[in-house]
């Protein structure tokens, strides 16, 4: 039997009063570059939760082999709720 461990570690940057995101990085293979993703608004959190774009996101990436880690930035910084 083998057992497989994997961790994604997720830094989040808000301005003081929360109504933006400029940054929501995750990373889960240090050794790899990273992929900068541009989309148009952040979502409402985006640090615990997971919308279905980034969920997308992630598995393209993860599946590729080649990043470890992306970066999501936003054309508008103000949050969306649903």
């Amino acid at each position: 039997m083998n057992t497989i461990k994997s961790t994604i570690h997720t830094e989040a940057i808000f301005s003081s009063d929360k109504k933006h995101r400029y940054l929501l990085k995750k990373t889960w293979d240090e050794k790899k570059p990273a992929c900068t993703v541009i989309t148009m608004y952040p979502h409402l959190d985006g640090v615990l939760s997971l919308d279905l774009t980034t969920v997308l996101i992630l598995n393209q990436l993860a599946n590729s082999e080649r990043y470890g880690a992306v970066y999501l930035v936003n054309l508008f910084s103000n949050i969306k709720s649903p």
